[in-house]
């Protein structure tokens, strides 16, 4: 459940993102359920004072499993920018937070997320992202 990547984005204190599809399918590929697990997770019991690092953590979320997301080794760039949002340009919810408060997508959700994360748009990115920095010596937990 989600409470479950909650509580992982405080065991690592670092945010969490979860991409995943908006419903689950049956065997024969129709959807059936929705699935609540994507957007951003953020260890919000810690404070974004004491992080471990700025760059999140990136889960897959699929048939019932969750993969982790890593960026290719040996890349020519130095650091990239994650969507916040899903394939059709929404972004993302925070978990646990008044929605009303941080509608996904508004200043306010924005300033929110800058205070975890390093925010920023790659040219032709149609929505804001997270920035992974590629030198992970430092993000070691």
């Amino acid at each position: 459940t989600e409470i479950h990547v909650f509580v992982m984005a405080h065991i690592l204190r670092r945010a969490i993102i979860v991409y995943c599809q908006p419903y689950a399918v049956d065997s024969m590929g129709k959807p059936f359920t929705p699935v609540h697990f994507g957007g951003v997770y953020l260890p919000l019991l810690w404070g974004a004072q004491r992080l471990v690092s700025r760059t999140p953590v990136l889960l897959s979320y699929h048939d019932a499993h969750f993969t982790a997301l890593l960026p290719v080794a040996g890349d020519a760039q130095e650091s990239m920018y994650t969507p916040l949002a899903t394939k059709k340009g929404k972004a993302f919810p925070v978990h646990y937070l008044q929605r009303a408060r941080f509608q996904p997508g508004s200043p306010a959700w924005t300033q929110l997320l800058s205070e975890w994360m390093d925010l920023g748009q790659e040219q032709g990115m149609p929505c804001v992202g997270a920035h992974m920095y590629m030198d992970h010596k430092a993000d070691c937990v």
